[in-house]
């Protein structure tokens, strides 16, 4: 990592007092075991830094329960903003200032020493924010933070920004953008962040979480990204303390009987274009039902479960550019699709869906059509899009 970034990194952290750590609640488990082990390493840089870590609305899936400070992770964004009462003093100076609370309202009181204030003479306005510096991980664009941005936009552009990433297609839109398109995973990229700033404070939960992230984004280091340097890496992590075994059990090992039937009727319906390029599966309600996933308490619980298929068939078929699993759910379909190159930019080939997601990993929903319907007008769309 470049002595530069890393030096204005440190100058910016120990300008700050309360720092927040964002990623999106739509996440992977690069992106959350990366977070942990960065607002775990904050913590030991200075313990008087304030750190939250936030991702809107999320939900964790219990295979991540191992994972240190996981309960630190707050669902809302709660932004605190100090109201500011200027009154013009110059010719009306203030003798006393005193308050009351009655019927839980807040009554304050300003004596003048010189002449009755005016409704003119007071203004009223807000301070700044509750934090000064804030980390987004993960995130192509801000937008990738989909609803905490639009609805905080004011907090994100009057507030520093420190942006990490791996992704070549990156906005670079923070104070300071510490992007490595070297590096497989979110995690490898803060690993190598970690040592360029102090290596002495990387510990065994840092180093498990990282682990956790490289093996999450690689597929246990099966993907086409992973690197000698990525494989360094890991080692070195291990030597640091990380609980390989811990990770492989929770994270690959710990399928239920569910989810293995549900893959069995992935496999079974498994198609894919002449070139072998596009591959695709259809799931139904009854899939799901003959499965026993239909206890699954939430869509985003059932989007985990998706995600974690279409990783399986992303390392398998080592021809396939594109997976797609397509799901009839009542009348409304899902379609969740992953592309292995980034020159295969999912968001741009299916923008006139509404697409959810980045470059290479959307989601789309369609209210209306049937599931061989879509099915027909989004692989051929796919497949004439990356022949041009």
């Amino acid at each position: 990592m470049a002595s530069d970034l890393i030096k204005k990194l440190q100058e910016l952290i120990k300008k700050s007092t309360r720092i927040l750590v964002i990623f999106p609640a739509d996440f992977d488990g690069d992106m959350l075991a990366s977070s942990l082990a960065w607002i775990n390493f904050l913590s030991k840089c200075d313990r008087q830094l304030h750190v939250d870590i936030v991702a809107d609305g999320i939900e964790i899936p219990k295979k991540y329960d191992f994972l240190k400070c996981l309960d630190q992770i707050q669902s809302k964004l709660n932004l605190i903003r100090d109201l500011v009462i200027s009154i013009q003093s110059q010719d009306n100076k203030i003798g006393e200032l005193s308050y009351e609370t009655i019927d839980n309202k807040l009554n304050i009181y300003l004596s003048p020493q010189d002449r009755t204030i005016q409704k003119n003479d007071i203004a009223l306005s807000l301070d700044g924010y509750n934090y000064d510096l804030i980390f987004v991980l993960g995130c192509q664009h801000l937008s990738d933070l989909d609803t905490v941005y639009t609805t905080h936009k004011d907090f994100f552009d009057k507030t520093a920004i420190i942006n990490f990433d791996y992704h070549a297609n990156n906005d670079n839109f923070g104070i300071l953008n510490i992007i490595d398109v070297n590096s497989a995973s979110l995690g490898e990229v803060i690993y190598k962040i970690m040592r360029g700033y102090n290596q002495e404070l990387i510990d065994k939960d840092m180093a498990t979480s990282l682990l956790a992230a490289m093996i999450a984004a690689t597929n246990a280091f099966r993907s086409a990204s992973t690197s000698q340097h990525t494989l360094l890496a890991a080692s070195q992590l291990i030597s640091f303390g990380a609980d390989k075994r811990k990770i492989m059990e929770k994270l690959f090992e710990s399928r239920s009987v569910a989810v293995l039937k549900l893959w069995g009727r992935v496999l079974a319906r498994l198609k894919n274009s002449r070139d072998g390029k596009i591959a695709w599966s259809l799931i139904s309600d009854e899939d799901i039902l003959k499965s026993g996933l239909d206890g699954l308490n939430s869509t985003e619980q059932e989007e985990v479960v998706f995600w974690d298929i279409i990783k399986e068939l992303y390392a398998s078929l080592s021809q396939a550019q594109v997976v797609a699993i397509f799901r009839q759910k009542n009348n409304q379909v899902n379609v969740y699709l992953k592309s292995r190159d980034s020159k295969i930019d999912l968001l741009k080939i299916t923008e006139d869906f509404s697409p959810q997601g980045d470059s290479q990993k959307v989601k789309l929903t369609f209210e209306n059509g049937s599931i061989l319907e879509i099915e027909d007008i989004l692989t051929k769309l796919i497949e004439t899009k990356m022949r041009s």
